[in-house]
């Protein structure tokens, strides 16, 4: 056992910027499985080798264990709710996005920056995670800039959609969901306020199982779906990633109440940035259209959601 403290050594590594990947693969089964990664490396030219590094936590882990192929997505400045999707569990992730087999079977990610089809060229045993070699027997790289990842926030090159932004002193990140239940939403009132759920987040990419393991732990049986709103909050120096999840009873006195979307007081939200992120969700609720949220706590941009 390391005498590390594990969120403080991950935080570190988390410092080291990098790009953000889907791995993906087919099932014996026939099956698709994917996880977001940014434990990617080009490793050599001849032969043509990379490799990533999937960690025994995955449901798929037994799958890129025993995997003969498998294909690496470089994810693009725009798709940061795929990366958050493929982070995602308890969801059917294939579903949500557009994608195509390769010659192998493995997806390819409509849209992504870079993508490489690769056959398994080694596996090596690394502690909680295996090394896993690819020889690569097919590539595509496109125009699009790639979408990158640091201390705890997303990035890119664009700063329209620059979320990490210029920070000067640590970010304190938290995770937290909008949860439904028919037309009503959990809300906790505090001092004539409502707060919603949150939890706070050493790593982005398992934010919905945090988030969803705090929940289960307080006995709600909830399923946490797509990334709804991520933004910065200036003032209070702190990173918001929420996302909509869907209960499946009204039991949810162990953290707050349901109470009906339609009348709920948006004004009433106490959070940084969950008032105006409330009015949209009430709006978009009614139509059943939701899309993703990429800003600050005053301002930012609406992007449509992945295709079905």
């Amino acid at each position: 056992m390391s005498e590390f403290d594990a969120k403080e050594l991950r935080a570190a590594f988390g410092s080291y910027m990098t790009g953000v990947t889907v791995v993906t693969a087919k099932a014996d089964y026939g099956s698709h499985v994917g996880f977001t990664a940014n434990s990617f490396t080009s490793v050599s030219l001849d032969p043509p080798l990379l490799l990533v590094c999937p960690g025994n936590h995955l449901s798929s882990f037994d799958v890129f264990k025993k995997a003969q192929h498998f294909a690496v997505n470089i994810l693009a400045e725009d798709q940061e709710a795929i990366s958050n999707l493929f982070a995602s569990s308890k969801v059917d992730r294939f579903a949500q996005t557009d994608w195509s087999e390769d010659r192998f079977g493995s997806p390819i990610i409509d849209g992504v920056a870079a993508s490489f089809s690769c056959s398994t060229h080694q596996q090596i045993d690394a502690g909680d995670h295996i090394i896993l070699l690819g020889e690569v027997r097919a590539f595509e790289n496109n125009p699009a800039k790639g979408l990158g990842y640091s201390s705890s926030g997303y990035f890119n090159l664009n700063p329209q959609y620059n979320i990490a932004g210029e920070r000067t002193e640590p970010v304190i990140a938290f995770a937290g969901a909008l949860i439904v239940c028919g037309d009503q939403v959990l809300v906790k009132e505090v001092d004539g306020k409502y707060e919603l759920p949150v939890v706070e987040s050493t790593d982005p990419y398992r934010d919905p199982s945090a988030i969803g393991q705090w929940l289960t732990d307080r006995g709600l049986d909830v399923e946490i779906r797509q990334t709804y709103s991520v933004f910065d909050a200036p003032v209070t120096n702190e990173h918001f990633t929420y996302y909509r999840a869907t209960a499946r009873s009204l039991d949810g006195d162990s953290v707050g109440k349901f109470v009906p979307i339609e009348t709920l007081d948006a004004e009433r939200m106490a959070q940084p940035g969950a008032t105006s992120m409330m009015r949209r969700f009430k709006s978009e609720f009614s139509n059943q259209q939701f899309g993703l949220f990429i800003g600050n706590a005053d301002s930012g941009d609406v992007h449509p959601p992945p295709k079905n």
